[in-house]
């Protein structure tokens, strides 16, 4: 039997404030620009920010965020688990700002990555076949390319 991890704060197994080897923490590095943090072995955790307006602060970091990563923001897919956090924050940030937080973040970004490849998507595709069939001489120089285009376009 598996010996059971003491909880560390916030309930969570103490492994899960440390940061791994293999995370990125892409916006606590800002880009692999500074080391990651840990958080002190010994001694007091820094203080956690209180908020009073979640839903707020969240849209307000996730503007942040795609203003001073926009390739990197726009990457951000939805969350499939709590480890996922560690690509983006290392634990000291994690810890600071809220798993929580940094969870309804992430999320915001997909959701916004999202709403724009609906826009975007239908846009460009819209725009390809038109301009295929504008310049199919140009575009499709092969008669079986060129009847599947019209099939599927």
């Amino acid at each position: 039997m598996a010996a059971i991890q003491p909880a560390g704060p916030g309930g969570m197994p103490a492994a899960y404030w440390y940061t791994p080897e293999h995370a990125a923490c892409a916006f606590s590095t800002r880009n692999g620009r500074f080391p990651k943090r840990q958080l002190p072995s010994d001694g007091p955790w820094p203080m956690q920010i209180v908020r009073s307006n979640i839903e707020h602060d969240v849209v307000k970091k996730a503007q942040t965020l795609a203003k001073e990563f926009p390739e990197l923001a726009r990457a951000v897919t939805y969350c499939e688990q709590w480890h996922y956090l560690y690509r983006y924050w290392d634990a000291v940030d994690i810890w600071i700002e809220g798993a929580h937080f940094c969870y309804w973040v992430l999320h915001r970004l997909a959701t916004v990555n999202r709403e724009l490849d609906d826009i975007q998507f239908p846009m460009i595709d819209e725009f390809a076949k038109e301009w295929v069939f504008g310049n199919e001489q140009y575009a499709v120089p092969s008669i079986d390319i060129c009847f599947y285009s019209r099939l599927h376009l």
